[in-house]
This record gives structure tokens, C-alpha cells and sequence, in this order.
């Protein structure tokens, strides 16, 4: 297993993981037709990345099956945050993916100076919430009625860590 920053050169096969990853579960906030973009869209998506934008991949058999993308704050106060979002195809799930891919982004951001790392979680969502717990996360509070999917609302929990 490989963990690495995304390539241009990896364009399609982003594109390929994460419209399998978009089918395979609610969790993630695109649907297929927004996640839906070309190659050279992705690519010049990557080009743009920097210190404040970055995904790395976990890379098996040249197939992409996990990522975790990171946002973090241009403005002056609040550089100190940055959010995410990860994901890891079912095939591939509890063989420690998510954690190395979380450890290696705690890592870039450290250097980069951020000490608050958060996001939002699906409150039905309990094994994302168990694993984020576990892996230091707390919540915060809870987002209510903020996503509407299956013709319902779903409240979101806040979870940070401070790394």
C-alpha cells in the first residue's frame, strides 16, 4: 500500500475511485452527476493544490481505494483551521487506510502550522464517529437538519481535534 499526495498523472484514476466511492455510500456530500468531472478538470483541480488545498491517496495495485482531502483557511485569523474529507472504498475498509491517510494529513498540517482540525459527520453515521473519536476526535455540536437526502433531513455532528 502507497500513501501519497495526488498526481496529475492520476487524474482518471481519482476520477474512477471516487464515482465508485460517491456509489458506494451517502456519506460523502456529492452525488455521482456533481462528482461527475473530466480528466483534464481534475487535473487542472490539481494543479491548483497547495499549501492550502492538498488530497492525498492510498494507492494499491495502481488502483486509488482511500483519500482524505484537506482545506485549510487563507484568511489571517483563522489559518490556524482546516477541514476534511475521506473516504475509503468498502473493499478496502479496516485494513488502517483511514488512520494512515488522517496521520499523513495531521503531518502536512502540522508543518503548515494548523492546530484545529475538523468536520461534520452524519449523526447516523456510528462507525465514523467511533473511528473519529478513537482517533482523538470530540464533538462539538450538532448541525440540525442540514443535509436532505432519501426526501429527509439528517442532522450533522461537529467534530474537532487539535493537533
Amino acid at each position: 500500500m502507497e500513501f501519497k499526495s495526488l498526481e496529475k498523472n492520476e487524474a482518471k484514476l481519482f476520477i474512477d475511485f471516487f464515482n465508485q466511492l460517491v456509489q458506494e455510500t451517502d456519506y460523502l456530500l456529492p452525488t455521482l452527476k456533481e462528482a461527475d468531472k473530466s480528466e483534464e478538470q481534475e487535473k487542472n483541480t490539481i494543479e491548483k493544490f497547495s499549501d492550502f488545498k492538498q488530497v492525498f491517496i492510498a494507492k494499491e495495485d495502481n488502483k486509488i481505494v482511500g483519500f482524505i482531502g484537506i482545506t485549510r483557511a487563507k484568511l489571517q485569523k483563522i489559518k490556524h483551521i482546516a477541514n476534511f474529507a475521506i473516504g475509503v472504498l468498502a473493499e478496502s475498509k479496516r485494513n488502517g487506510i483511514a488512520t494512515n491517510l488522517l496521520n499523513i494529513s495531521e503531518r502536512w498540517l502540522s508543518e503548515r502550522n494548523v492546530s484545529r482540525l475538523e468536520m461534520t459527520v452524519i449523526a447516523e453515521n456510528n462507525a465514523a464517529i467511533s473511528f473519529y473519536q478513537k482517533n482523538g476526535f470530540q464533538q462539538e455540536g450538532i448541525r440540525k437538519n442540514s443535509i436532505f437526502m432519501h426526501n429527509r433531513y439528517y442532522n450533522e455532528v461537529y467534530m474537532v481535534k487539535f493537533i
